[in-house]
């Protein structure tokens, strides 16, 4: 890994965050109820593949945060969460080198008992972490990952 290569993956993955966090933290668009703030992390935070140690730093340092954010705002009602999804068909994931070979997306598809995630299956998670329903979860990491953890 290149010195410009990791500061790039931090930049996008950890300090963008950051500094959405830090804009919404000091804004004055507080409430009495409190906010519930999601990041978006991956199911690689808690598990390893190769060729994605970099990829794998940067969510695991999101999950690592919302940990520790949960702690630090509690008392101004703030909560913290991740999200961390597997593979989502999205424009995106759709042009993976692994969708360029039938046996590569036949094994990516294996990993995953329950299929593939659809976009709606992350959004969900994150309406409910940003409801009342989850009030008292904070610092926690969702898994949606088809199953692919359980294996």
């Amino acid at each position: 890994m290149k010195k410009e290569a990791i500061l790039e993956a931090f930049q996008l993955n950890v300090f963008s965050a950051i500094t959405l966090i830090q804009a919404m933290t000091k804004s004055d668009i507080k409430s009495p109820e409190g906010m519930s703030m999601v990041l978006i992390s991956s199911v690689l935070s808690e598990a390893g593949e190769k060729g994605k140690s970099l990829y794998a730093m940067t969510k695991a340092a999101l999950v690592a945060m919302v940990k520790s954010l949960a702690l630090e705002y509690a008392d101004k009602k703030i909560r913290f969460n991740a999200i961390s999804p597997s593979v989502v068909n999205t424009p995106l994931s759709l042009k993976s080198e692994y969708r360029k070979n039938e046996s590569s997306m036949n094994y990516v598809q294996e990993q995953h008992p329950l299929g593939l995630g659809e976009v709606e299956d992350v959004a969900n998670a994150a309406i409910y972490l940003l409801s009342d329903g989850s009030r008292w979860v904070t610092g926690t990491n969702l898994i949606v990952d088809g199953g692919y953890l359980a294996r």
